[in-house]
């Protein structure tokens, strides 16, 4: 037998404001862990002039739900206020939901556009630093959103290379770097 347990509306907008807050902000403590620690490798192999980089666009899309999220941080708990105080109709009300709407839409056009200037931005810069884009069809060819840039393009077609880069991760990038710095030593 099932027990239902009967609650106003103000109960079950605060129960939901006290779930869906943590969830944001898991959701925030992640995507901007993930988002620092692939931005500082990238920016560390850069600086080391490693031989190989592997751009991640993946990782773009964690900037994106950041700024999805965020608004949600501020629409929750203020829509449950308005909503317990009875003030739904109120001007302040309606401006904020104004404000809200127009903030979501330019976080959901950022989960689109967000990725793609992050994507340009790391590509430019490996340009910049001299590193040249693997073809698609040598390096990482399981890996969608990665992409391999070698400052020397031979190793693209390298077999040892393509032996050791099966998933385009930071500790076989490195392996990769260590097999190219002895390769040029020999």
């Amino acid at each position: 037998m099932v027990f239902f347990i009967k609650l106003n509306q103000n109960t079950k907008t605060i129960l939901a404001v006290i779930f869906l807050m943590p969830l944001f902000f898991l959701l925030l403590a992640f995507c901007g862990w993930y988002l620092f620690f692939e931005n500082a490798f990238i920016n560390k192999l850069l600086a080391e002039k490693g031989s190989l980089i592997v751009i991640d666009s993946t990782v773009d899309y964690c900037l994106s739900a950041v700024l999805v999220f965020l608004p949600g941080l501020f629409f929750v708990p203020f829509s449950a206020y308005f909503k317990i105080k009875g003030l739904e109709d109120h001007k302040v009300a309606q401006f904020f939901n104004k404000i809200m709407v127009g903030v979501c839409l330019v976080s959901l056009a950022s989960l689109f556009f967000g990725p793609l200037a992050l994507t340009q931005y790391w590509e430019t810069k490996a340009e910049e630093a001299g590193y040249t884009r693997c073809p698609s069809m040598t390096l990482l060819i399981n890996r969608i959103h990665y992409t391999a840039w070698m400052q020397d393009i031979y190793y693209c077609d390298d077999p040892s290379v393509a032996r050791i880069l099966g998933r385009g991760s930071h500790q076989e990038v490195e392996e990769v770097n260590q097999y190219i710095r002895r390769q040029n030593r020999e």
